[in-house]
This record gives C-alpha cells, sequence and structure tokens, in this order.
C-alpha cells in the first residue's frame, strides 16, 4: 500500500479516494498497451492501402490471388487491433484499481489491519531454569 488518502474521521463523499497502492508497473502495462494499439491500428491502416491499391491493379499487375492474400492480411491486421485495444481496456482497468473510491457518504473508522501474532502463546521461561 503507497498510502491513505483520507484523514480518519473525515467525512468522504461517494468516489473520494481513501486507498492507493504502487502503480508504477501498471502504468507501464497501460503504456506497453496503448503503444501495442497504435502500431496495430498503423499496421491495419497499411494493409487497408494494400487491398486498395491490388484492387485497382487488379488484373494488370495484380493477381486474384495476391488481393486475396493482401484481404487476408488485412483482416488479420484488424483482428491485432481489437487485440490491442482488449489489451488496453485491461489495462486502464488494472492502473483504475490501484485506487480504492469511497462507495457511499460515510464517516470513515481508522483503517483495520488484522494483526498477526507469529509467536507461541507461552509463558516466559526462566534461563537458567
Amino acid at each position: 500500500m503507497e498510502g491513505i488518502l483520507y484523514k480518519p474521521g473525515a467525512a468522504l463523499n461517494p468516489g473520494d479516494p481513501m486507498f492507493r497502492i504502487e502503480d508504477t508497473a501498471y502504468r507501464a502495462s497501460y503504456a506497453a498497451a496503448a503503444a501495442a494499439a497504435t502500431g496495430a491500428a498503423l499496421q491495419a491502416k497499411a494493409a487497408d492501402a494494400t487491398v486498395a491499391r491490388y484492387k485497382t491493379l487488379q488484373g494488370n499487375a495484380v493477381t486474384q490471388a495476391d488481393l486475396q492474400q493482401a484481404q487476408v492480411a488485412a483482416a488479420t491486421a484488424q483482428a491485432s487491433v481489437a487485440a490491442a485495444k482488449a489489451a488496453l481496456d485491461v489495462a486502464q482497468l488494472d492502473l483504475d484499481r490501484t485506487s480504492s473510491k469511497a462507495p457511499s457518504p460515510e464517516l470513515p473508522a481508522c483503517p483495520r489491519f488484522p494483526s498477526v501474532n507469529l509467536l507461541p502463546q507461552t509463558r516466559p521461561t526462566r534461563w537458567p531454569p
């Protein structure tokens, strides 16, 4: 946890930030997903342009097989765009989850974290016995 963003006992409005966890890795994942989405969109644009160009040249310099191959490449590029957008959405969700927001107006109590006693529950002994 990176921080508690409210003063215990202070009134909160719905949506006010309460807690935040360290988000450096999530920001990096989002940036990588955004770059992948941009690259996929550029590849799709280039593939669509190739299909359009091949359609005008079909019969002269481009065969039907060449056109079909370009159409498959364009469809594959569109699928890559969809996958990249989905990855970007997931990265955004992960980044959004680094901050916990107040669900309703109420006075939050002091945050309670369970205490864990790792020591055995025995009486102290005297040494030497």
